[in-house]
């Protein structure tokens, strides 16, 4: 495991942003598990702010990946900062449907993104349209991120949320929650990331002694809703069904 999180850590403690702990040591597991697994592919941020997060993203990225990183309000600092950081890095200061319309070359990226975080304008409507985006660029085995899920000052996004997984079933699933962030990927390879989860995330937590920070929650079975909850440490790595939480299936 190659993780980044001191690294990140290092880089991002005088950055401005709200890019809680615990979901930064999951997207470094989730990212070092796409490269022990040799899943390539570029990163899109909508919504890069002072680039709290995005500095994670760049630490992973493969020289050859591409970085796109969008925002109305795209500061200075934050370009060269994640310039420096990944310098196959591209900035487009704009609203997420210009970057999508007006931007010709995004063809290529199509099907091209393994882990893309959605942090754009938070109403409903705005929510939707940027997984419509993410929905076209994702790759085969990416991730999509969505910022401030289940959080109760936002309750549009995670209706926005549901409410695009309802009409495109076949498109996205969501297998992890927590820390204010909702993790989806396609159908039929979310039981990768199931399985890692159960069997390997709480062992790359304790690699960098980061492991009783974060309980796993598995309180249903698969045909009921096969996702992930996370909170803070709660004396176990794992909790399964209500009725016996030793069982946990996936």
């Amino acid at each position: 495991m190659a993780s980044k999180f001191q690294e990140y850590v290092s880089q991002s403690v005088s950055v401005e942003g709200f890019f809680m702990e615990q979901a930064a040591i999951t997207w470094d597991c989730l990212l070092n598990y796409q490269t022990n697994h040799n899943i390539k592919g570029n990163f899109l941020e909508i919504g890069v702010w002072k680039g709290k997060s995005a500095i994670l993203s760049c630490l992973h990225a493969n020289p050859e990946e591409t970085c796109l990183l969008v925002d109305l309000i795209m500061f200075d600092e934050a370009q060269e900062l994640l310039k420096n950081l990944h310098s196959n890095s591209n900035f487009y200061r704009c609203k997420s449907q210009n970057f999508w319309q007006n931007e010709a070359n995004l063809h290529q990226f199509f099907s091209s993104c393994r882990w893309l975080h959605i942090d754009g304008a938070h109403s409903g409507s705005a929510c939707f349209n940027d997984l419509q985006i993410a929905n076209q660029l994702l790759s085969e085995e990416g991730i999509i991120c969505i910022d401030d899920f289940f959080n109760p000052s936002y309750p549009q996004v995670t209706a926005a949320v549901f409410n695009f997984l309802a009409q495109f079933p076949f498109s996205l699933k969501i297998f992890l929650c927590g820390f204010n962030k909702g993790y989806l990927a396609r159908p039929y390879y979310c039981d990768n990331y199931l399985r890692y989860l159960l069997e390997n995330f709480h062992n790359d937590l304790s690699m960098i002694n980061y492991s009783e920070k974060i309980t796993l929650y598995k309180t249903s079975m698969p045909g009921d809703f096969n996702c992930f909850g996370m909170r803070e440490y709660q004396g176990k790595k794992i909790v399964g069904l209500d009725e016996d939480d030793s069982k946990i299936f996936i």
